[in-house]
């Protein structure tokens, strides 16, 4: 029996201490833990970086196993930068590194491509992946699948957009259920103004929905409705952006261009929300903060747009979508146009129109700063160049009529008003339609075509009732017709949304007069006078008003009594 016992401790794995049995692997663990810093211990932290207690913990430990000599975990130290530390320039070198030691490993190549591609280094990133892909051999956790896409992405930044799609093609073929190029092939067909291969593309991820590498479902929605917004379909593009936001709530992208399309939609309060919530996920967000800007100049809050559109120039990550750096220069002089700094403003749309002279919202937002400045042939030569380079404009058009009105040219400015209207005008966007028939309905009362005049109004006050320019505009023409009760209730309207100003109390007590309402009548030129103790017409009115206040008094005056009863 005892030499059996013996046999059977020296054929088994298991050691006897102290009553416990410690397997190999124990043993191991123990080992690591008497000697954390033992070249196994520190290789063992880096390799299994995805399971340590974070990506700063293994990469220390990366580093301490090359201090010692194991310059075998150059590759892994790469996937830490390049994966999980978002640190492309330093995960180039190290695969640098790696690939002194062995040139063979695709998986290195393809993983250096992708590095590059982050850094816009895109000649060198093409030639990294086609090194893998020639090399062909020790692809890891890659394939040659993500080396054609990461070729891919390289070429598209290469503008190379035909070579491009020949690399998603292949990666695709290789991997149909690679969410991450289709995805890449979508934002491709959308810089090329393809619009319905890519919406059919970004479903194609969305179906598949697996390998979305660092994409997302969140982005193929943001993707997609870019593709919808720039085809109109403004319902389905936000029915897109709400499912975005919904998959990933902290998608800074996805907000932005949810705030862009409500902006577009004439829905600002909404949008600042939207914008808000951007910037507050990512704080330098180029792309966020100009389009925060952008929204923030809509609502009339010069000084913050200015503010978010500095800090996206000195502060910014650089990240500016299809527009670019231009667009933050143009609405930074959207913001100083309303602000009266003129001068500046000129100065920062031509900073605009030198980053893209084919810009033609800068060249119509110059026109604005000509125009204020008093400068109406410079301002109709912007506006010009501006409906040339985009003659779908609303906005251009729109700045167009109102400089040729200003000018005494109001048959060309009712033509441009009507071209603005059937631009790419979103027709539930109540404030610039209303903006357009209240300056087309004053254009029609000084072109003594009245009837016109109050239709045009009356266009405008349907989507917008609260407008009181319009109210005031539909006033002049009832008066202008001898419509004095019709005119006197537009008047009123105008002063029950703004009782400040001093135009409106005294088309009301012009109309008063006529109706032979003289007290009330100079009531209300009072008024007018009191805001404005210019006020022409008030005061030639009130002169009248109290005359035949006074001829009144003193015909009574004059009238004998009934004669005495009998």
């Amino acid at each position: 029996m005892l030499n059996f016992i013996k046999t059977l401790l020296k054929s088994t794995s298991f050691i006897l201490v102290s009553g416990l049995f410690i397997t190999g692997n124990s043993q191991k663990l123990l080992a690591q833990e008497a000697n954390p810093e033992s070249p196994e211990n520190l290789v063992e932290i880096c390799e299994n970086w995805r399971s340590a207690e974070s990506a700063e913990k293994a990469l220390e430990a990366c580093n301490k196993a090359l201090e010692i000599g194991e310059s075998r975990v150059w590759s892994t130290k790469g996937d830490i930068l390049l994966l999980g530390l978002r640190n492309n320039l330093e995960a180039v070198t190290a695969y640098n590194e790696a690939i002194s030691r062995d040139k063979l490993s695709s998986q290195v190549w393809t993983r250096r491509c992708k590095a590059l591609v982050n850094l816009n280094k895109f000649e060198d990133a093409m030639d990294s992946c086609e090194t893998a892909l020639r090399v062909n051999q020790n692809w890891g956790e890659a394939s040659s699948a993500m080396a054609w896409n990461y070729q891919g992405e390289a070429q598209a930044g290469s503008l190379k957009p035909e070579d491009a799609f020949y690399s998603y093609n292949w990666a695709i073929q290789l991997n149909p259920n690679y969410s991450a190029s289709w995805l890449n092939q979508c934002r491709l067909f959308h810089h090329q103004k393809q619009y319905d291969q890519a919406i059919n593309t970004c479903d194609r991820a969305l179906a598949v929905d697996q390998d979305w590498e660092d994409s997302s479902p969140s982005m193929a929605f943001t993707q997609k409705a870019k593709s919808l917004k720039a085809l109109r379909w403004y319902d389905e593009a936000l029915e897109n952006l709400n499912q975005a936001v919904a998959r990933d709530e902290k998608n800074p992208t996805a907000w932005t261009e949810l705030g862009r399309l409500l902006d577009i939609l004439g829905k600002h309060g909404e949008a600042s929300s939207a914008h808000t919530q951007a910037v507050t996920l990512a704080e330098k967000y180029s792309l966020a903060l100009v389009n925060q800007c952008y929204n923030l100049n809509a609502l009339g809050m010069y000084e913050d747009g200015l503010k978010a559109c500095q800090k996206a120039v000195l502060e910014g990550d650089g990240r500016w979508g299809d527009d670019g750096i231009g667009f933050a220069w143009n609405q930074q002089g959207v913001a100083l146009t309303g602000l009266l700094r003129y001068e500046e403003a000129l100065g920062a749309l031509n900073r605009a129109i030198g980053v893209n002279g084919e810009d033609d919202s800068a060249w119509a937002n110059k026109s604005v700063a000509f125009w204020y400045m008093g400068r109406y042939e410079e301002a109709l030569s912007a506006a010009q160049r501006a409906v040339s380079l985009n003659p779908s404009s609303t906005l251009a058009w729109f700045n167009y009529g109102r400089i040729l009105t200003t000018l005494g040219e109001f048959e060309a400015s009712l033509a441009a008003y009507q071209n603005a209207l059937r631009g790419d005008l979103y027709l539930e966007d109540s404030s610039m339609f209303t903006t357009i028939w209240v300056n087309a309905s004053a254009v029609f009362w000084r072109m003594e075509r009245y009837e016109e005049g109050i239709q045009a109004a009356n266009n405008a006050l349907t989507r917008n009732p609260d407008i009181p320019d319009g109210w005031y505009n539909l006033g002049l023409s009832y008066l202008a017709l001898k419509q004095y009760r019709q005119g006197a209730l537009a008047f009123n309207s105008a002063i029950n949304i703004d009782q400040t100003n001093a135009n409106y109390w005294a088309g009301q007590g012009i109309c008063l007069r006529y109706l032979e309402q003289y007290e009330q009548s100079l009531a209300s030129l009072n008024k007018a006078l009191e805001l404005n103790p210019n006020h022409p017409q008030a005061m030639a009115n009130q002169a009248i008003v109290q005359q035949k206040l006074a001829d009144a008094t003193q015909q009574q005056t004059l009238i004998p009594p009934p004669p005495p009863l009998n």
